[in-house]
C-alpha cells in the first residue's frame, strides 16, 4: 500500500495487512498530500495455520471460523481472498479442505463474497465442490471438460491470473512495451527503468517469469475454453505484482483476452456488469442504477485499443474533472518531505 500510494495511486484495495495497519497508511497518504486516497473495500486473504510466514490472516482449523467471520463481519470486513493452492517446499501455508468447506459455508452464511487462488485445476474441481463460487489464479495442468461444465451449472466464475505472470516476460527488456505512452502516463520513469535490462531482475521474481513463459500459451487456450462455454469471466489485473501497474493493467488484461481470442462483448462485461454483479452491485443504465460509467469516443465493440480512448469519466452522477486525478510522476511533495 505504500508504494501505491507513492506513486499517486488514489483507489486501492488493502490487503494482507493488519486493519490498524490500513488506517496508519491512509492517514500518511492524507499527510503525502494523497487526501483523495480511499479504500475500495476491507477484503483480507486466509491461509492456512502452519509453514513459513506469509501476509495473510491465517485460519490454523476449521473451529476457528464461525467466530472469525463473525469478528470479520463486525469489522466490515466484507471479500476474503482463500488460498488453496498445492503446498510447495517447506511451505504449508495454504488452506485445508476442511478450513476451506467450514470458511466457504459460514461466508454464504453470512452473504459475504469470497474468491479462491488455486494454482492447478484439481485444486479448483476441489474447491468449487466444496461451494467456491469464484476462482483467481493461472493453473498450469490440463483443464477438464468436467470442471468447466461444473464451473458452468453452478455459475462459478473465473478471474484468471493473465497480468500478474503474463506481463513480466511481456515488457522486460522491451524498450517498446515500456516506451508505450499510455503507461508513460501514470508510471514514473524511474520506475519503468528498472525493467530496461533483464539482468536486474531480481531473483525473488525469477520464478514468475518462468512461470508466465511456461503457461501462456496453454492459459490462452483454457481462458477461452471457458469463456465459449459460458463460464464469467472476471478481469483480474494484480496490479502492484511484479510486471503490473495500477490503471495500465486494466487495458493490458484486456488485451490478453483479445489474444486468446474472446470476443469484444465478453471482454467488456468482464470488467463492467460481471465483476458488479460479484461484489453485490447495480451496474447498467436503468433508473436507480448508479451513474459510474467511462464513455470512449471511438466503438469499444471493435478493437481493444479503443478502450483507451476515454472521453468522459462519470462517478456518482458527475462528470470527472480528469485533469485533477493525474498522478504527479515526480512525487515532489514527498521527496521535499524525506529530505
Amino acid at each position: 500500500l505504500r508504494v501505491q500510494l507513492f506513486y499517486g495511486v488514489g483507489h486501492v484495495i488493502a490487503s494482507d495487512m493488519p486493519r490498524d495497519s490500513i488506517s496508519k497508511e491512509m492517514k500518511r497518504a492524507k499527510a503525502l498530500e494523497l487526501s483523495a486516497a480511499e479504500l475500495i473495500y476491507p477484503g483480507l486473504r486466509l491461509c492456512g495455520g502452519h509453514g513459513r510466514t506469509v501476509a495473510c490472516l491465517r485460519v490454523p482449523d476449521r473451529s476457528q471460523v464461525t467466530p472469525l467471520l463473525d469478528e470479520l463481519l463486525e469489522q466490515g470486513v466484507d471479500t476474503l481472498q482463500l488460498d488453496f493452492g498445492d503446498p510447495v517446499a517447506g511451505s504449508n501455508s495454504f488452506l485445508s479442505s476442511d478450513s476451506l468447506g467450514a470458511l466457504l459455508h459460514g461466508i454464504e452464511k453470512r452473504s459475504m463474497r469470497s474468491y479462491v487462488l488455486v494454482d492447478s485445476w484439481k485444486r479448483a474441481e476441489q474447491a468449487v465442490r466444496l461451494g467456491a463460487r469464484a476462482l483467481h489464479g493461472l493453473p498450469s495442468d490440463t483443464l477438464p471438460d468436467s470442471l468447466i461444465q461444473m464451473m458452468q451449472e453452478e455459475s462459478v466464475a473465473y478471474a484468471p491470473a493473465l497480468s500478474r505472470f503474463l506481463e513480466l516476460p511481456r515488457i522486460l527488456g522491451n524498450h517498446h512495451a515500456l516506451s508505450d505512452a499510455f503507461l508513460a502516463a501514470s508510471v514514473p520513469v524511474e520506475l519503468l527503468d528498472t525493467f530496461e535490462e533483464p539482468s536486474n531482475l531480481w531473483i525473488g521474481w525469477q520464478g514468475i517469469m518462468e512461470a508466465g513463459e511456461r503457461r501462456r500459451d496453454q492459459a490462452l487456450k483454457d481462458v477461452l475454453r471457458l469463456s465459449r462455454a459460458g463460464v464469467r469471466l472476471l478481469s483480474a489485473t494484480d496490479s502492484g505484482t511484479p510486471g503490473t501497474f495500477h490503471g495500465y493493467s486494466t487495458h493490458a488484461t484486456q488485451e490478453w483476452f483479445a489474444r486468446a481470442g474472446i470476443d469484444s462483448w465478453t471482454r467488456l462485461r468482464s470488467l463492467t456488469t460481471w465483476p458488479s454483479h460479484f461484489m453485490g452491485q447495480r451496474s447498467g443504465f436503468e433508473p436507480g442504477d448508479p451513474a459510474n460509467f467511462v464513455a470512449v469516443d471511438m466503438d469499444p465493440t471493435l478493437s481493444v485499443e479503443s478502450l483507451r480512448h476515454i472521453a468522459v469519466v462519470v462517478r456518482d452522477g458527475v462528470v470527472v474533472d480528469r485533469d485533477s486525478l493525474r498522478p504527479d510522476l515526480s512525487r515532489a511533495p514527498f521527496r521535499q518531505q524525506s529530505q
